[in-house]
This record gives structure tokens, sequence and C-alpha cells, in this order.
């Protein structure tokens, strides 16, 4: 990767760190949402989300 691409990603991921710190105001219901250690926790679903690009998951037929 070039220099930038590496510099955005390393933004990228601070942010999506500094956000599941207090993930709060990102959530539907703060008292339930992401509170479960048995769940995707919020940073891999931020970063899941982000890699999707905005494609639509093909699911087979």
């Amino acid at each position: 990767m070039n220099e930038y691409a590496n510099s955005l990603k390393q933004t990228l991921t601070f942010l999506i760190r500094e956000i599941s710190a207090a993930p709060a105001p990102f959530v539907k219901n703060p008292k339930k949402d992401f509170t479960r250690k048995k769940k995707l926790p919020f940073e891999t679903v931020m970063q899941l989300l982000i890699s999707m690009g905005g494609n639509p998951l093909l699911l087979p037929i």
C-alpha cells in the first residue's frame, strides 16, 4: 500500500477505536447494544461495515 492509504487506514482504525470506547451516541439502545461478550464487538462490526464498501451481501440462492 502507498503511504496515503496506510495513513488513512491508521486514522480510520484510531477513530473506530475511539468511538468503540464510548459507543452510546452511535447505537440505538446504549444500555443493551454491544454489551454482551458473545456477540461481535462494536469495533469489529464497524470494520466489517466499512470493509464491505457499500456492496450488498451476496447470498447463494
